[in-house]
């Protein structure tokens, strides 16, 4: 479906995501991928990322999952071991929110569109399973 009626930027909304995937894919990432190419068809600009391509950033571990507001706010999302979603932590200070977004955009900037990366790492493997 193109964008338009239904989408995230019909209702004046532009999320952007950044998606970091390590290899080899694991069936998660491979069925996620699935999504985030509805998700990118709807409005919402996702981009991906091998994870060697941040390595240069991980200098004080891995990169945590973030959800920046605009200018308003940053939550560091937390997950258990397993990877089950486990809260977050929202931050407001404008420096540590301005730091966050920044490094986004940076990434996001980096990163290759979901479709193309998809197209050519992900549409070849068989189907997941268990997802």
């Amino acid at each position: 479906m193109p964008r338009g009626s239904g989408s995230f930027s019909a209702a004046g909304f532009a999320p952007h995501r950044v998606r970091v995937v390590e290899r080899p894919v694991v069936p998660y990432i491979q069925w996620e991928l699935n999504l985030l190419r509805v998700k990118n068809d709807h409005g919402e600009c996702v981009r991906v990322l091998d994870a060697a391509e941040v390595a240069g950033d991980e200098t004080e571990g891995s990169l945590p999952e973030l959800c920046v507001l605009g200018g308003a706010a940053v939550y560091v999302l937390d997950h258990t071991s397993s990877g089950v979603p486990n809260g977050a932590v929202r931050h407001t200070d404008p420096a540590t929110v301005n730091r966050a977004r920044t490094l986004v955009q940076r990434l996001h900037g980096e990163g290759e569109p979901v479709e193309a990366y998809f197209r050519r790492e992900i549409a070849g493997l068989p189907a997941p399973l268990g997802w």
